[in-house]
């Protein structure tokens, strides 16, 4: 494991040297190959006397901060297939026991998506955009992320506007986004020399509608078939991360559908005649809700989509349709761990 220690002073002083006088002193780097308890010991301080006599004036005493290096998850493709669809596993599973909690990530990007050579294990990094559900937000509700891999209903304008809730679905929708990101960028753990246009075109500055276009105009490319995979990955495993695709756009749609039949009917409810009959305007461009569902089924449904039990509609199938893969295993663990998984809500479809 390589680390870096920082030995910085916090605080300030009531008379100030310079700048350029104090800077070899309050500030050192050393990197060292093996962190063990006995470097720890030597490196932070337990007697601050010698410093105190040498800077009586200062508030504050020397920190000292380890970092563990980790590399970018872009490494994995340097691994066998796999490994890398393991890797995207564990960290979806991570992510999901954390939400059942209460600590929602927030910004699911390839930055924030690591993986520590040393024990050939992936983390989650990078919570400074994340929240504690349950805890009042400055205003409106919390529309953190990356735009190249936000969840396509949060690339909106009343999502930007704070007015979208940020729901389970839109950080699996980002983990997704990743995959399909890193797979096509990245060979052998470095980047490609021509990687598709089409990638250049989720991240549109300043044009997060358009990134959202983008990226589900790729998709539904995926998902039709239409694009093929990158070389470096078999048919097999093109085919399992072409089925993680569509599952989640055949969800994203179901969501969609059942939003615009909510509104419809609440809609129709708030303009029934006095005669408690018929709308006083009917759509006849829309069709009616199936025969059955009632509103509040419909909203029931929509309920199931929005929490964790999105795991089950979505992951069902590829978790366990490659061979090697520990999706079978995350999946008992989710299972035990997480209790809106043990009696799920809304129809399974």
């Amino acid at each position: 494991m390589n680390a870096v220690a920082t030995n910085a002073t916090v605080g300030t002083e009531i008379t100030r040297p310079s700048e350029k006088d104090l800077l070899s002193g309050i500030l050192a780097e050393e990197a060292f190959e093996d962190i063990d308890c006995s470097v720890r010991q030597k490196a932070i301080r337990q007697d601050n006397k010698a410093y105190k006599a040498q800077r009586p004036l200062a508030r504050g005493y020397p920190v000292f901060i380890l970092l563990s290096k980790y590399e970018p998850i872009s490494i994995t493709t340097a691994m066998t297939e796999i490994e890398l669809l393991n890797a995207f596993l564990a960290l979806i599973y991570c992510h999901a026991i954390l939400w059942s909690i209460g600590i929602e990530h927030g910004d699911i990007s390839e930055g924030n998506l690591m993986f520590d050579d040393v024990n050939k294990k992936p983390k989650l990094c990078d919570f400074d955009l994340s929240h504690v559900r349950g805890r009042d937000h400055p205003s409106g509700y919390s529309n953190t992320g990356t735009w190249a891999f936000m969840a396509m209903e949060l690339l909106t304008i009343d999502a930007m506007n704070g007015e979208v809730a940020r729901l389970y679905r839109h950080d699996f929708e980002s983990f997704i986004a990743v995959l399909i990101w890193v797979v096509f960028r990245y060979r052998d753990g470095k980047l490609v020399s021509d990687p598709p246009l089409w990638l250049v075109e989720w991240a549109q500055l300043n044009r997060y509608i358009c990134c959202a276009a983008n990226r589900k105009h790729t998709f539904d490319h995926i998902r039709k078939g239409s694009l093929a995979g990158p070389t470096s990955l078999s048919p097999a495993m093109w085919k399992v991360i072409r089925g993680a695709v569509t599952d989640l756009q055949r969800c994203i749609n179901r969501c969609e559908g059942l939003a615009i039949d909510i509104r419809m009917m609440e809609w129709a409810a708030r303009n029934r005649g006095p005669d408690e009959g018929e709308p006083r305007t009917v759509n006849k461009r829309r069709k009616p809700a199936p025969e059955g569902h009632s509103l509040a089924k419909l909203k029931e449904e929509l309920k199931g989509y929005d929490g964790l039990v999105f795991l089950d509609k979505v992951l069902d199938m590829w978790l366990l349709s490659f061979d090697g893969s520990h999706g079978s295993l995350f999946a008992e663990l989710l299972d035990t761990h997480i209790e809106d998984l043990k009696t799920p809500t809304g129809s399974q479809s």
